[in-house]
């Protein structure tokens, strides 16, 4: 793959995304760019001669208040110009393998482009009409093209959290917004397990073996959850991030301590949470019902697409790591304690059953 242009701007930010790719920050409009890099903030930072040795991916955020006279390829510029809303994050494709993914108010846009190449991100904010300002996310653009970087480079982004239980244990959770993910995965770690990211996780291969990555970021805290924990309810508060206001942005290192972040892990159990009282309890998932839950779940924009490669390795995760719903019952903090032994278990199980290779 050809290496894209090294960036000019004096004020880039490295970062090394897992893994094993330097993401490379630069533009103008570096409050668009605070919000999006704020994402990859906790992720290990590159300067130097290290970056060269990475694999380089380059994110360029600028303004466009003159989008008429500076328009976008005719592929994507069709649907700005005739100022189509999208009110949710849609991807579309250009003819010789580009990708874009578009918010549009009609007024204004928020596009992020991807090379054919996959190794530079365009994002663009413009006004196609008089507006003073848009209140629309950049970072809610960018996800969906990071998924289509890692994924041509045989990787996968998943919307779930991702933790390593203290005996080796990997464990990927996921769940709907609002739907008990962060919760159980905060059960976890209070409990002495590592967690990779509470949002965003790597799915790749070392080897024949499933590992997974984490985006390490901020947790964005309801109310609720941090009052089901006692240690939370007078955690610090980061800043608020793409207008998220009803939640507290809390660095769980400040709680957990500085080593609460780990790097990777082998993948060996999947959880789908639904939030329940009572009891916890544990239903297995079949493969064909779990394919269809992890498409949904690494799929960030209307329409976009996965590969050919993509849907193979998610057959294959579907049918060979144990998938279960998880209830979580009424008490997140027994909830810690049972999900542990049970994951536990479940790996030893699977390890055992597994035969050898000669």
């Amino acid at each position: 793959m050809p290496a894209a242009a090294p960036p000019t701007d004096p004020t880039s930010k490295h970062y090394l995304l897992p893994p094993d790719i330097c993401l490379t920050f630069t533009g103008d409009d570096y409050p668009a760019r605070q919000a999006i890099e704020f994402m990859f903030d906790y992720c290990r930072p590159l300067n130097g001669p290290e970056k060269q040795n990475r694999q380089q991916v380059i994110a360029r955020i600028s303004i466009n208040n003159e989008y008429m006279s500076s328009p976008l390829p005719d592929w994507i510029d069709r649907q700005i110009t005739n100022r189509r809303e999208y009110d949710h994050v849609h991807a579309f494709y250009g003819p010789d393998g580009e990708m874009a993914a578009l918010l549009s108010n009609g007024e204004g846009f928020v596009c992020g482009l991807l090379n054919k190449t996959a190794d530079r991100i365009d994002l663009t904010l413009g006004k196609t009409g008089a507006m003073e300002s848009m209140m629309m996310s950049p970072s809610a653009i960018f996800t969906p093209l990071v998924q289509e970087v890692l994924q041509r480079r045989s990787h996968l982004v998943f919307h779930s959290a991702g933790l390593q239980l203290q005996d080796g244990t990997g464990i990927m959770i996921l769940a709907d917004s609002g739907g008990g993910k962060t919760t159980t995965a905060l059960s976890l770690l209070r409990k002495n397990a590592s967690m990779l990211a509470d949002d965003l996780v790597i799915f790749t291969h070392a080897g024949s073996l499933p590992v997974i990555h984490g985006i390490p970021e901020p947790l964005n805290l309801t109310a609720a959850t941090r009052d089901f924990f006692p240690e939370l309810r007078e955690a610090g508060s980061l800043p608020a991030r793409d207008g998220v206001t009803d939640k507290v942005v809390f660095d769980p290192r400040s709680i957990y301590g500085d080593n609460c972040f780990g790097a990777g892990s082998q993948l060996h159990v999947i959880y789908f949470v639904e939030v329940s009282h009572g009891q916890p309890s544990l239903s297995p998932v079949s493969p064909h019902i779990a394919l269809g839950k992890m498409i949904k779940g690494c799929t960030f924009a209307f329409n976009q697409k996965l590969t050919r490669a993509s849907g193979s390795s998610l057959f294959d995760l579907a049918s060979t790591i144990p998938c279960f719903t998880l209830r979580t019952g009424s008490d997140p903090a027994y909830l810690g304690d049972w999900l542990q032994e049970k994951s536990m278990a479940i790996a030893s199980a699977t390890i055992r059953s597994t035969p050898s290779k000669t």
